[in-house]
């Protein structure tokens, strides 16, 4: 998962749920403010990302769509990035099971090419706890690169 595969991605692929103009940014709209206020984050700290990109992993009959997909260029490598809103519904639990279960498949490790955020109505995203997560996968990276 290198640069190769981030410039092959299709951004903003996923149409399988509507999206409201409210929540745009950089001519894309976002399912809600926590994603939109991420892609902000991104793209100020000069992180590229593809939002909701169109992936298939080995084995899957339909393409899953990541909320981020962001490149680290100094590693050439991927990190996909999950970001949980709705919690508290039994629907959305089951799906966000699902991908979990999609990237382990894939061979993916969770907190190390996949980490997940969470935000409610009642507890906003803290973007110092983005900035460790994402620190902390970048540098399990960096040592695994040095064994």
């Amino acid at each position: 998962l290198n640069s190769d595969f981030f410039n092959s991605l299709k951004e903003d692929a996923n149409n399988n749920y509507s999206k409201s103009t409210f929540y745009a940014f950089n001519g894309i709209n976002y399912r809600s403010a926590s994603e939109r206020d991420i892609a902000i984050f991104y793209t100020e700290a000069g992180i590229p990302f593809k939002y909701e990109p169109e992936v298939w992993f080995n084995g899957m009959n339909k393409p899953a769509y990541p909320d981020f997909v962001l490149l680290i260029p100094e590693l050439d490598t991927c990190k996909f990035h999950e970001h949980c809103g709705l919690m508290s519904f039994d629907n959305y639990i089951r799906e966000v099971s699902l991908k979990c279960g999609t990237y382990a498949r894939s061979g993916l490790l969770m907190d190390q090419d996949v980490f997940f955020t969470y935000s409610s109505d009642d507890v906003k995203l803290d973007f110092r706890y983005l900035s460790a997560k994402l620190n902390a996968v970048v540098y399990g990276t960096m040592l695994n690169f040095n064994q």
